[in-house]
């Protein structure tokens, strides 16, 4: 089977296929942007799946992905956690100091920021980590460097300049989510770990009404149906500022007898609520667990 996935060789999705699909016999195919792994997954886009980036514990959701979600028929089919450990490389040659220009993925800037400040460098920004490093590897430069994965630099052939540089002796590991998606039309012809599933995740739409969103979180509570993780979203035909979407993970199955009593809540007592369902799958248990102490 194929796998579509954002980034290229060396990117922390990459690492998120690879782990998740271990033990499938799958092919990987790099996209640049992350609608384009939407495409490639849905039906008859060359893909039996995709995996896209959600959440970084750190620097929040990651927009494109809840923006395709609302515009796509594909579902989150599964969860995949991975730690982020950044690394600055660049050609032999090459030394962290003032004025030299780093790049990377806009998350993973803001991921280094104290890092950059401290050490004088110019942010610029690259599609991905990944990308960022073969971007200092095809120029040659020594005032480059990139914020990427011990891996990208290794495939690019770039040195190692620093490790450690996410203050994860101050705030402790870092991590991102991805998620696993797939066209309803195939769903769930996969592995075996699409067969358990605990959670479901939905996008909706309010009135722009007093206690609108707060109708459908109350169909929530009366089920004791907790909510995992709440998004945000502007609607993309947005013509006021209060025109949003929003995305909810929620624990439960789609067939739970709970979130089955939820959704007919939310047909029954909030009509002019719209919403669709996202996705019914695995979480990961990294997710679900606390956070290690950076002490």
């Amino acid at each position: 089977m194929n796998v579509a996935y954002f980034g290229e060789p060396g990117s922390y999705t990459q690492k998120a296929a690879i782990l998740y699909f271990s033990g499938c016999d799958y092919k990987l195919v790099p996209c640049l942007f992350i609608p384009e792994v939407f495409q490639m997954a849905a039906k008859n886009g060359g893909c039996e799946f995709g995996v896209v980036p959600a959440e970084n514990l750190r620097e929040g959701h990651v927009g494109p992905t809840y923006d395709e979600l609302f515009n796509s028929d594909l579902r989150i089919v599964g969860e995949q956690v991975v730690e982020v450990k950044h690394v600055a490389a660049g050609i032999e040659g090459a030394k962290i100091k003032k004025g030299v220009i780093v790049r990377s993925y806009n998350q993973g800037l803001q991921q280094v920021q104290k890092f950059i400040r401290e050490n004088g460098l110019i942010p610029e920004e690259s599609g991905n980590t990944a990308t960022s490093a073969r971007i200092v590897a095809q120029l040659g430069l020594k005032n480059n460097i990139a914020i990427c994965s011990e891996e990208a630099a290794k495939i690019h052939g770039l040195k190692i300049l620093a490790r450690g540089i996410a203050e994860e002796k101050e705030k402790g590991p870092n991590y991102t989510r991805f998620y696993i998606i797939q066209s309803p039309t195939l769903y769930p012809n996969a592995t075996p770990k699409f067969f358990i599933r605990d959670t479901m995740a939905m996008m909706f739409s309010t009135l722009d009404n007093p206690g609108a969103l707060n109708h459908v979180l109350d169909c929530f509570t009366a089920q004791r149906v907790n909510i995992i993780d709440i998004c945000k979203r502007p609607s993309q035909k947005r013509t006021r500022w209060h025109e949003v979407n929003f995305h909810i993970e929620c624990s439960g199955a789609l067939n739970d007898p709970a979130p089955k009593r939820v959704l007919e809540m939310l047909r029954n007592k909030t009509p002019h609520t719209s919403y669709k369902i996202t996705g019914d799958y695995k979480s990961s248990p990294i997710a679900r667990e606390p956070i290690r102490s950076a002490r």
